[in-house]
Order: structure tokens, then C-alpha cells, then sequence
């Protein structure tokens, strides 16, 4: 019998941002009102944002009197600034505070322990550039009036407030978890070395159903295809277009065709005086909401709506508080997982995330979970990144184990059934959705603030590169070395190599004319 996706959906996508956490962006989606649908029967009528929490963090671990409450509303679009800590020992602090090993090399918790949800403004009073002083910002949230474009298609058509990260680890290895089901056990972005898992791609190819990457530089290498070298291949260069070519597909049916699986990628750099888009801290989260819009518009107003799919997640927190702890029960996908050298088991998932979805037959204000007990004493499984892989399998009739991650293996069957199951909702609102939130331009003096911080290697305000970024560059590297090579051997940058450039390029705009420089030879 075929499910809902297979019977009604021809096109999936997904576009995946940066770094955020559901209370950081839809903490306060529900203040006043209740969703009016929840998925599955039986599951709690409750949506579980900061409405009624009291949810805060102590400034310092061992002085619970230093505590500060989860507030509502941000005084700008690039809060947190700076950079909250990302590795996967600060992380451990994050959720477990002092429950913690610090004798570990990762801090980790003792097995089992349930996660306090109490680390986060500690852990970020001692992030670099922050301090005491600044550091309550990190309990600050975002509101639907700030972001009118997320929240309005969280509303307008579903949320889950059950989806996890994959794993409590930084932006690559959660993103090989999108791809691939496993991070071939690391826990951080570096050492940066590409990733030699099978994706989600290769499966598709072989199955010959259609597939595209789209990424939003007009000038950087796609992530994707950097950090995955199964993706190398360069007979796959047609798969990897620019979202611009995205929007036409879906604009325009009769000269661009739509894949069946579309992966898009925001901006991670600022680019030709626009702010990156990835909502990455400390970018402009506004910008994310404009990039956002121009994504929902256009799939929304496409003339086959009706059989798209969109998903909206996020790879991982970055550092920004949640209050819900996450369960112990993921499940290993592979022995590299197992014998993790950072003694780690990706046994336990990563801190919630946002996840709208939307399709015609979602009815409006949802909330899906996993199933009907996702905060119990013993909950079953949430949604996570491998989720959706396995909805994709499921959805062409792909042998799971054609992608062999005992996680994707392992998630229920026809996991998001229930929120297909409408008819497509003619009495939508039509209007299209609207940031309203404004950009505000930086003034002269504080450009040249920032520029003589950055000259003298002081912290300034959000110029300096990101592990994110330092990642992008040095996957290049690899990349470039191994395609000089024609993709024979499997040689990789020196290490020398990687320092070199990373002394070379240290913030955006030196990033950007470092890619610059390849586009003009």
C-alpha cells in the first residue's frame, strides 16, 4: 500500500540553515494560542516552546542564584555576538553543566545522565570575545513578529517541536548525518578532512532518480559536494546548480525541470555587500528570514505546489539554549561510531532544532512529533537529520540499507504519513510571505572600528571567520589538490598547506577575494 509522500509528492526539498535552536527561533511561536492540530492521536496538545517554562540558566555553574530566565525578544538580528562555543566538549557543558568529566579530554557525562539544560549562558560567559557582562544575551529569543517568515510557515502549515540535531556535535558531522547517516565518528569540524561516506545522492543516482544540490554563493564551492568526496565525480558537475536555478524550476516547469530530491544551501559568507544567510552567530538572522522568503515564495506560488514537499531544518544549536532535554536512545549507525576516538558513542541526539514543513495538504497551525510520547520517562525516538533520509528511501522504494547507517535503518516506516494525509487546503491565505524584519546598515566609524580590530587581531564584531568557514576553505584545499590530480589518488592538503591559508585568510572579505581569486584565472 503506498503512503501519503509516494501517493501525492513528486518533489522533495530541503533546505538546511545553521546553528540555531528551537527556543532561539520558535520558543515563543505559541505564546497565547495552541496549534489546533497535533500529529500522532494521543500525542500531548501542548506545544512545547517557553510559554510558561520560567526556563534560565545560571552565569555561574556552582551559584544558582546567578541564574538569568530565557527572555523574549532580541535587541538586534545578530544575537548571540560572538560566536557561542561549538565543540563537542562545549557542548557536553551546554546540556549536562556540571555533571560533566572535566578530567575527559571531551567532558564527558556519565552514561546515562539525564541532560540539565543549564550550561549554556555559563559555558558562553567563556566563549571568545564574550564576558559576564555581555553574556545574558545568549538566554534572549527570537519572536514571530521578529521573524515573520519562519514563524508564518510554521503557522501557516507545520512544526515539529520533536526534532533533534543527530548528534550534540558541530556543523560537519551533522550535516554528514543529513547526507549520509553517520559522521563517520567525529564529533567537530575539524580536522576537516572530507568525508568518504556513501550519500544520499549516490543512492539516488544509482537508482536514477533525479537530484540537485542547490547552493547560494555565486562563488564558493557547495558544501555538500566539498565535504562529501563521493560527490567528487565529475560527471556529477551537473547536478550542483545555484539556487537562482532552484527558482526557476519552479518558476518556470516548461524550461527548467524540478528534481525529485533538491538540497538547498544557504550563503555561509557575505558576499557583494549581502549579509550571509545562513543565520550562522553571528549572522544576520534577517537576512535569513529575506533568503527564506524567497525560497517559500517560490515554491508556494509554483504551479506544482500540490506535489511539493518542503522541509526547513537546521544542522545543529551552536550553542543557543533549549530547554528540552534529548533522549540516550539514538541508535549507533556504524562501528566508526562505536569506536569513536572521542570516546563518544552517538548514543544520544543533539539539542532540538527548528523543522517547519509545508505542503498544500498539511493543514494549517500543526505540530508533528515523533509519536505519542516524546517526553516520557523513556521516550522513544524523536525526529532527527536521518529521519528524512529515510523518508526519502521509503518514498522511491529504495532498499534502506542501500545507505548503510543502522540509525536510517532503524527509523519507523512512513514517518510523516499523518501530516499528508489532507486535501489540498484551497482556503489558504494567498498572500505571500513577508520579512518584516529591516536590515541596519553598520555606520562608517564602526566599519573602521572593526577594520583596525581585525588588523591588530582584536575581536571584532563578526568579521573574523567562523570553524565553519575555516571548514569551507580548507575542503577546498582538499578538493583542489585532488582534482589536480584528476581524482586518481586519494592526496589531501598538508598540513603546512591548511596553516599557510589560514594565515592568508582570517575574515570574510579576504574569504571572499580568496574565491574571487580562482573565478578571474
Amino acid at each position: 500500500m503506498q503512503s501519503n509522500i509516494q501517493k501525492k509528492i513528486d518533489h522533495v526539498v530541503i533546505l538546511m540553515m545553521e546553528n540555531r535552536s528551537l527556543d532561539n527561533l520558535l520558543g515563543w511561536l505559541y505564546e497565547t494560542k495552541q496549534p489546533q492540530h497535533f500529529l500522532p492521536a494521543g500525542t500531548p496538545e501542548k506545544y512545547k516552546g517557553l510559554t510558561g517554562t520560567g526556563y534560565s540558566n545560571p552565569l555561574y555553574l556552582n551559584v544558582p542564584s546567578s541564574e538569568i530566565k530565557a527572555t523574549k525578544g532580541k535587541g538586534h538580528f545578530r544575537v548571540p555576538n560572538p560566536d557561542p562555543n561549538e565543540s563537542f566538549k562545549h557542548m557536553n557543558k551546554q546540556l549536562f553543566g556540571l555533571e560533566i568529566d572535566k578530567s575527559h579530554c571531551n567532558w564527558l557525562p556519565k552514561e546515562g545522565t539525564i541532560p540539565s539544560m543549564q550550561g549554556f549562558l555559563a559555558d558562553y560567559r567563556t566563549a571568545k570575545c564574550s564576558n559576564e557582562k555581555i553574556a545574558s544575551q545568549i538566554m534572549q529569543s527570537y519572536t514571530p513578529q521578529n521573524l515573520t517568515v519562519l514563524s508564518g510557515v510554521a503557522q501557516q502549515y507545520a512544526v515539529s517541536d520533536n526534532y533533534h540535531a543527530s548528534c550534540p556535535t558541530q556543523t560537519w558531522p551533522n550535516r554528514a548525518f543529513m547526507h549520509a547517516g553517520t559522521s563517520e565518528g567525529n564529533v567537530n569540524n575539524s580536522p576537516y578532512s572530507p568525508y568518504n561516506s556513501k550519500t544520499i545522492f549516490n543512492v539516488f543516482e544509482e537508482a536514477n532518480e533525479s537530484w540537485k544540490v542547490y547552493k547560494s554563493s555565486k562563488i564558493i564551492p557547495s558544501l555538500t559536494r566539498l565535504q562529501m568526496c563521493q560527490l567528487w565525480d565529475l560527471e556529477l558537475d551537473d547536478h550542483f546548480q545555484h539556487v537562482d536555478d532552484f527558482i526557476d524550476a519552479c518558476n518556470n516547469p516548461d524550461k527548467c525541470t524540478l528534481p525529485a530530491y533538491s538540497f538547498i544551501e544557504p550563503s555561509f559568507v557575505a558576499e557583494e555587500g549581502n549579509n550571509a544567510t545562513s543565520e550562522h552567530p553571528p549572522a544576520n538572522v534577517c537576512a535569513g528570514d529575506h533568503f527564506l522568503q524567497k525560497i517559500v515564495n517560490s515554491v508556494v506560488n509554483s504551479q506544482y505546489f500540490d506535489k511539493i514537499l518542503l522541509i526547513v531544518n537546521y544542522d545543529e544549536h551552536g550553542g543557543c539554549p533549549d530547554h528540552v532535554p534529548p533522549s540516550w536512545n539514538a541508535v549507533p549507525p556504524d562501528k566508526k561510531s562505536l569506536q569513536s576516538k572521542s570516546g563518544f558513542h552517538f548514543n544520544r541526539y543533539g539539542v532540538r532544532v527548528p523543522a517547519p514543513f509545508v505542503s498544500p495538504y498539511i493543514l494549517p497551525k500543526t505540530c508533528i512529533r515523533a509519536n505519542d510520547d516524546p517526553w516520557s520517562s523513556n521516550p522513544k525516538q524523536p525526529f532527527d537529520h536521518t529521519s528524512l533520509l529515510a523518508m526519502l528511501l521509503d518514498w522511491k522504494n529504495i532498499d534502506r540499507k542501500c545507505l548503510p547507517s543502522k540509525r536510517v535503518q532503524a527509523a519507523p516506516k512512513n514517518l510523516f504519513d499523518d501530516l499528508l494525509a489532507g486535501k489540498t487546503d484551497t482556503n489558504r491565505p494567498t498572500q505571500p510571505f513577508k520579512a518584516q524584519c529591516l536590515f541596519k546598515k553598520q555606520s562608517f566609524w564602526s566599519r573602521l572600528k572593526n577594520f583596525f580590530k581585525n588588523l591588530f587581531g582584536i575581536c571584532a564584531d563578526g568579521y573574523s571567520l567562523t570553524s565553519l568557514q575555516q571548514s569551507i576553505l580548507i575542503a577546498d584545499l582538499h578538493y583542489r589538490i585532488a582534482q589536480s590530480n584528476k581524482f586518481k589518488t586519494n592526496e589531501r592538503a598538508s598540513q603546512n598547506a591548511i596553516d599557510d591559508l589560514l594565515s592568508k585568510v582570517k575574515t570574510e572579505r579576504q574569504m571572499h577575494a580568496h574565491f574571487q581569486s580562482f573565478i578571474e584565472k
